[in-house]
């Protein structure tokens, strides 16, 4: 038996009213019980009266006296002595009070001290305490924590033999953490302080090593599914190689091996390649595409957005024009016959490579011999997303691409169950974009310099913020910036770019900005990944506050595309630019990402609230980045060394996990 499968009962000192919101609130098991945890302690530890948040032990001098406001509103007043002095208490709605607290009697209290008025606004008042103990703090839902962890003390003594570790001991003795019963009652009646952190460092822990297990396990799966390994001529790859119109940087050549050793051997490739914004993460693909084709398998590769696809699928088409790689692009854009057609093609194999969105996944695509899925910026998928790629085909090769630098310790939690390759070098001729923090008072100094670097032929970039104005935040939006750079540079033509245009409308106003039709192009972050205008020299992006380091970065990538000198200007009321400060001193995506980690948190780390981030009860990705790396290699070691047969509680938790993922 386990406290896991034992539900909870009336019979466990839990009366009717509370049994029912227990239920009410999907706590069902001992288990669900035992796991609602404080939120926080109450330090009973006297503070004195030198500072606003006090407990003291002091002595009731004059009864209570009760003053009745107005409905569901009293409070009430007494004087208690505390050392030499003589305090006022006033505490709120508690009625039932005035009859407990007699002259003479020793109270604690404790409350909000108010000097001026030599009084304490009482959160609280005890009769009987153990003195310098912590009592813990539930926020649950209409029960009070002094039923809470009765109950919950209770049912951990009755049920004691049925709470089964999970953890190996040895990792118990190598990170000095409680067993699991120990923890339970250190975090639910601590006796010190040290006691409930040392609760808190075993489930943090815990939860670490649960989520870097299923990533591993994953992992794992993932190398025992046995493929056919890849077979190409490499005079013909090498032949290919001296076709392309620049030269290969060591990086790129690293990266290329790496991903050949995979897509050679017995098991899928399952690897991700991080690039800086400008470092040819396409032509590694393109190297890895046309190995693939080459020995007769297709190759998907999925964008995030229609333009981007299109994009790859003019670059790929350029590079592989004197080959006979035949190549297509399927969107949902795409429909009726057209789409049948296209379908038809891909069954067929009459099309080695197929570029598109997530379209490229529905249930009526059928490949013929799927051999390498490419997904680009693929940040924005989770693990449940990376799994459902394989099932297209019979064990593909998997490759993930992304120019969103990503800080190890999101790498860790987010990408544990794979391999990793960055490509660390930029491309020879590749100049670094100068970067400059221009507050809004300045800003026709800006544009006087935009100005001159569109007389020299250059092309712009302007972002905003918003796409329409909005009355809760005075931002630009991308009208009121169209309005103020027609009347500030009338002599240029420009066009609006953002989201919620259809994507017909906007490939053509991109496609109209890479032929010169027009000199600036005002936009949201809808330009972000991927649009490539060598002839742009000039990214300016108003309110630069309301965006993270790495987003900035990204956006600043889109220029600098060539060997002609480009520029970034972030323009912004904020006079506190020191974050700001960050970015136009260092052009290393990997220092930026870092910075943004701790700045702005791992939710938000890509611009959006986006599923792949996972979201831990007691551990901070960033603050416990050393516990998350222990777990990390505990893990691994335990899947591929010591085996997760050993301990069968630890197998079952993670099997769960990953079953949660399938569904």
């Amino acid at each position: 038996m386990n406290v896991k499968d034992m539900q909870i009962r009336k019979s466990d000192g839990i009366g009717p009213k509370t049994f029912q919101i227990l239920k009410d609130n999907n706590i069902n098991t001992i288990f669900d019980l035992i796991n609602i945890f404080p939120t926080r302690y109450l330090n009973f530890m006297e503070t004195g009266l030198e500072q606003d948040n006090v407990f003291i032990k002091c002595t009731v001098f004059t009864l209570p006296k009760m003053t009745f406001v107005k409905k569901n509103l009293s409070y009430m007043t007494f004087d208690v002595t505390y050392k030499d002095r003589i305090v006022r208490v006033t505490i709120f709605n508690r009625n039932y009070l005035e009859y407990k607290i007699k002259e003479n009697q020793v109270i604690y209290v404790t409350g909000k001290f108010e000097a001026n008025r030599n009084n304490i606004i009482a959160s609280n008042i005890y009769f009987s305490l153990k003195e310098d103990s912590f009592e813990p703090v539930y926020d649950f839902n209409q029960i009070p924590s002094k039923t809470l962890k009765k109950i919950i003390n209770n049912v951990l003594d009755k049920y004691s033999i049925y709470i089964h570790e999970e953890l190996p001991e040895y990792l118990l003795k190598r990170y000095n953490l409680p067993d699991i019963y120990t923890a339970y009652k250190y975090i639910h009646n601590p006796s010190s302080e040290l006691e409930y952190q040392l609760a808190y460092k075993r489930f943090k822990y815990e939860e670490f090593l649960t989520f870097e297990l299923k990533l591993q396990y994953i992992r794992q799966i993932n190398r025992t599914s046995l493929k056919t390994p890849k077979k190409w001529d490499i005079n013909v790859i090498r032949d290919f190689i001296k076709t392309i119109p620049f030269e290969l940087t060591d990086s790129q050549k690293e990266v290329s091996n790496e991903i050949y050793k995979d897509l050679k051997s017995n098991y899928p490739m399952n690897r991700l390649v991080q690039g800086d914004v400008g470092s040819g993460k396409t032509i590694v693909a393109a190297l890895a595409i046309y190995a693939v084709a080459l020995d007769n398998y297709e190759v998907c590769f999925m964008a995030p957005t229609e333009i981007l696809a299109y994009q790859h699928y003019e670059n790929l088409s350029n590079l592989f024009k004197d080959t006979k790689i035949r190549i297509e692009v399927l969107t949902s854009s795409i429909k009726g016959k057209t789409r049948k057609e296209l379908l038809d093609k891909i069954k067929n194999h009459e099309v080695d490579v197929i570029i598109g969105t997530h379209a490229l996944f529905t249930d009526d695509i059928i490949y013929d011999n799927l051999g390498l899925v490419i997904t680009d910026e693929q940040h924005r998928f989770g693990v449940k997303q990376r799994q459902a790629l394989r099932e297209k085909g019979f064990n593909p090769d998997v490759l993930y691409l992304t120019a969103t630098p990503i800080p190890r310790t999101l790498a860790i939690s987010l990408f544990g169950d794979m391999d990793s390759s960055i490509i660390k070098q930029m491309p020879n001729g590749r100049k670094k974009v100068k970067t400059k923090v221009v507050l809004e008072d300045n800003l026709d100094a800006c544009l006087s310099f935009l100005s001159n670097e569109l007389d020299n032929g250059h092309q712009a970039y302007v972002i905003s913020p918003l796409i329409e104005e909005s009355d809760k935040m005075d931002l630009h939006d991308v009208y009121k910036t169209y309005d103020l750079l027609k009347e500030k540079l009338p002599n240029y033509k420009m066009e609006i770019l953002h989201g919620k245009m259809k994507q017909t409308e906007k490939d053509e106003i991109m496609n109209r900005f890479k032929n010169k039709e027009f000199n600036l192009l005002i936009s949201t972050t809808v330009i972000e990944v991927g649009i490539d205008n060598p002839n742009a020299t000039v990214m300016m992006i108003f309110n630069a506050e309301r965006f993270g380091l790495s987003q900035l970065h990204q956006l600043r990538g889109r220029v600098g595309r060539s060997n002609l000198e480009s520029f970034c200007f972030l323009i912004t009321d904020d006079t506190d630019k020191a974050r700001l400060k960050i970015i136009e001193e260092t052009t290393d995506g990997f220092k930026l990402a870092e910075e943004d980690l701790k700045l702005r948190g791992p939710g938000d780390f890509f611009g959006l609230r986006q599923s792949g981030v996972p979201k831990f009860k007691f551990g901070d990705l960033i603050q416990d980045y050393r516990v998350l790396e222990n777990a990390k290699n505990d893990a691994y070691d335990l899947v591929f060394n010591i085996g997760l047969d050993r301990y069968v509680y630890l197998k079952d938790k993670v099997n769960k996990e990953i079953n949660s993922i399938k569904d």
